[in-house]
């Protein structure tokens, strides 16, 4: 691919025309991955690549067809071919003779001029520097640990002087005055900092009671020239005063009682006041806490008061309370209910805020505050009683009732043979006002029990037969289907008379009546055991798994049953793990597969041994046996993929799907397809961690991204350090600019700003003049000959917007 920049040494202004050639070469190239001299032989391949270097300005004079291009760039084609026999860094392949040889030519032939030796070659700036960095880096990864202590070492600081004077910085003499650097001091607490909160994730407020975590974030600020708390208690009362929603993080509670504080009404009243000139409102806000108690807003949620007045029942209060939170669900029956609803609320509470005692017992015996609240307080299909006195009674019923069922649980129809129970359970329907018969058996007969007791019957005979299979117990006992097709029949859905025409169309009908009874216009919740009943027989048909027993069932979390009826497979591939193709000669796994397929609409094999020749297997195993190995090596893939394992599992997955080899590794990593991988991997990681590009690479994981998809475009440090180090100046110019706003020659002429201002320029590799007034004459002669780009700040609009905060945030 070298040579597909043989011709592109200037770069002039480009046309529509050349755009319009330059993106159908790129087009077209996308498609035909393979050495450019190899696509070009391609007629129509010529002709876009030839039109391109035209109309880019590029193209030599004498080069009208594809043999006279070999002709001009074949010392680059041997270059290439050379290179590619010889994988290894571009130094160590260099140290031999011929590939001396045939780079040098390759370079005269690009006129690009290089030194005629390869010992003098290894002297430039570039590869000085690039050898200092790789020595560098090679000692630091077999010395791990913070940077102060590692470079105690002599041969350390040796290494990482000579790198980053390669890098034109200057560092002290020994490693103690450059620990004493307020920039060292300043980055080595930011990367103490970031460890310890990197280890202990949640909110800062939380994670700060640590003494060792306040002590390293104090340390972090004060290196930074912040003020800091000298406690934990000072700064979590600081930032509680500091705004509305932290304090009321703090104070938990009704609005009404904690805007009682004038602290909190203070910082409530600003939080409106900024809201308001947020959205451009001019409504007049309350002045004090006592007048935004008489709004109507305020007199309407009064209601919510009911559970803090001081009655002799505790259960009146709670249900007062529930029903008034309940109102948005009573008031959904129609727009004429809701209005009566909230008239009755709004009489109710009128009536209460003209008393003067607060006991809600005494207030209900009052004829007409009982008669308000009823009217306020009933729920729908269930009003409260007429009066007060039989309000107490249903209390006094439903307490009973609740008090027995505790202790025997079960369906309605086997616990209410208990005589007791049948007490109590008719005082507790008279107090509702529900009219039921006077006896138990005579409560059974009902029509609005008949299901209940269908699915009661047919449970407990089921249950004493949980052995054997529905289908082949329905089949056998003429008992079992009676009651089986009763229990159905109460539910609404009609069957035949015999097992043997409902036998084929078993599941569809049992979908069928579950689909029916859920839209049918029975008013109220199902009784459980009805459901299980239902939910048991459709499951057992199916084949599924299903608890055997009515109390197993009760027993069994619901997220276990819906997990185990809809992914059986999932469940039996769980208990057999290892390879598909393994696991699937079991005939129980083969039929459970088949099923799944055909759920899901795929395509169904007609045998195992089908299956196995498909190219869809083979792209399942390849894709499946890539993940697996993915998910226990994680990072960038152009590092992982240096593992040779990784990179056969890949490649295998690649050619399943595409059905073409894929190339070797080392051709790969310097494709552009594996630099548009990098870049979409850093950029799906950033997408996932908002913030200021500074704070979110503390991650060690977004570091590695970020390395891999820049490194081959621009000099990145080593380590996080090391960058947030070097970004220093920029970061305090930055927050320095955004407080010191208007014209930049302004502003560089307060005190401070010309010192940050020629840090910043200097540590973004920048020339500028020493002296401010050298600077401003240049800048007005720059801007009085039109020159307006010249003097201003080079930093990017992404920058510009940052926020002036230190590198590491909650």
């Amino acid at each position: 691919m070298d040579g597909e920049a043989k011709m592109t040494e200037s770069r002039p202004r480009k046309s529509e025309q050349a755009l319009a050639t330059l993106r159908a070469w790129r087009a077209w190239r996308s498609k035909h991955r393979m050495p450019l001299e190899e696509a070009l032989k391609n007629p129509g391949a010529w002709r876009l690549y030839k039109d391109m270097l035209q109309h880019n300005g590029t193209a030599k004079a004498g080069v009208n067809s594809y043999e006279e291009w070999l002709e001009m760039t074949k010392c680059t084609q041997r270059w290439v071919e050379w290179k590619r026999a010889h994988p290894k860094p571009l130094r160590e392949v260099l140290a031999d003779p011929e590939g001396w040889a045939l780079f040098y030519a390759m370079k005269q032939e690009k006129g690009v001029s290089v030194p005629p030796t390869y010992e003098e070659w290894l002297q430039h700036q570039d590869q000085r520097r690039s050898i200092a960095y790789e020595a560098w880096v090679q000692w630091r990864r077999q010395h791990p640990g913070p940077l102060t202590e590692v470079l105690a070492d002599p041969e350390g600081w040796a290494l990482y002087k000579a790198k980053r004077a390669s890098q034109d910085t200057k560092l002290p003499e020994t490693h103690e005055e450059w620990c004493r650097d307020p920039n060292t001091i300043k980055a080595m607490a930011m990367e103490a900092w970031t460890t310890w909160r990197r280890a202990h994730p949640g909110a800062l407020r939380k994670v700060l009671v640590d003494p060792e975590g306040y002590q390293l974030y104090r340390h972090m600020l004060e290196s930074s020239g912040k003020q800091a708390d000298p406690t934990y208690e000072e700064w979590k009362e600081r930032r509680t005063n500091a705004s509305w929603q932290a304090w009321r993080r703090e104070h938990p509670g009704p609005l009404v009682r904690v805007l009682a504080d004038p602290c909190g009404w203070r910082l409530y009243r600003s939080d409106l006041e900024q809201q308001q000139q947020k959205n451009g409102n001019k409504e007049e806000l309350p002045a004090s806490y006592e007048e935004w108690l008489q709004l109507p807003q305020q007199q309407r949620n009064a209601g919510k008061k009911d559970k803090q007045l001081s009655g002799s029942s505790e259960s009146e209060s709670k249900r007062g309370a529930n029903a008034g939170n309940s109102r948005n669900r009573m008031t959904g029956s129609g727009p004429q209910k809701g209005k009566q609803q909230s008239a009755a609320m709004d009489a109710w509470l009128s009536w209460l805020g003209g008393q003067h005692s607060t006991d809600l017992t005494e207030l209900l015996q009052n004829p007409e505050g009982w008669e308000l609240y009823r009217a306020a307080m009933s729920k729908p299909r269930r009003p409260l009683p007429e009066t007060y006195e039989g309000f107490r009674a249903l209390e006094a019923a439903s307490k009973a009732w609740s008090a027995w069922r505790e202790e025997h649980h079960g369906n309605p129809v086997n616990v209410l043979k208990d005589p007791e129970g049948w007490k109590l359970y008719s005082a507790l329907m008279h107090a509702r006002g529900v009219q039921i018969p006077a006896t138990y058996s005579e409560w059974l007969q009902m029509p609005e029990q008949r299901v209940i007791v269908a699915a009661t019957h047919w449970v407990e005979w089921r249950e004493q037969r949980s052995q054997q299979p529905l289908m082949q117990l329905l089949c056998s006992e003429e008992e079992g289907w009676k009651l089986f097709r009763a229990f159905v029949e109460a539910i609404g859905t009609h069957l035949p008379t015999t097992f043997k025409e409902w036998e084929s169309e078993a599941a569809e009908s049992l979908v069928a009546a579950q689909a029916a009874w859920r839209s049918s216009s029975r008013w109220g919740a199902p009784r459980r055991v009805e459901v299980f009943a239902l939910r048991q027989a459709l499951a057992e048909v199916r084949g599924e798994a299903f608890p055997a027993t009515y109390e197993e069932w009760l027993r069994t979390p619901s997220s276990r049953l819906r997990i185990s009826q809809a992914n059986t497979w999932k469940l039996w591939r769980r208990r057999h793990p290892g390879p598909l193709a393994e696991v699937l000669k079991d005939p129980e796994g083969w039929e459970l597969y088949v099923k799944k397929l055909q759920s899901s609409g795929s395509h169904v094999p007609m045998s195992y041994e089908e299956w196995m020749d498909s190219p869809q297997r083979r792209r399942q195993e390849a894709t499946m046996n890539w993940a697996l190995w993915r998910r226990k090596n994680r990072g960038p893939m152009l590092e992982v993929l240096q593992d040779p394992e990784g990179w056969k599992l890949y490649s295998a997955m690649k050619q399943a799907i595409s059905g073409s080899p894929c190339e070797q590794f080392e051709d790969w990593q310097n494709s552009v397809g594996a630099r548009k991988k990098a870049l979409r991997e850093w950029l799906a990681w950033k997408k996932l961690h908002p913030g200021p590009r500074y704070t979110i690479l503390s991650d060690p994981l977004g570091w590695r991204l970020y390395r891999a998809a820049f490194a081959g475009q621009k000099a990145i440090p080593e380590t996080y350090a090391e960058y947030i180090q070097a970004r220093q100046p920029t970061i305090a110019w930055l927050a320095w600019r955004r407080q010191h706003r208007g014209p930049l020659l302004s502003v560089l002429a307060e005190d401070g700003g010309w010192t940050l201002y020629k840090d910043h320029m200097l540590a973004t590799g920048k020339s500028v003049p020493q002296d401010f007034e050298e600077w401003a004459e240049s800048h007005r002669t720059a801007t009085t000959n039109g020159n307006s780009r010249r003097g201003k700040r080079t930093v990017s609009p992404r920058e510009e917007a940052m926020g002036a905060q230190q590198v590491t945030v909650q």
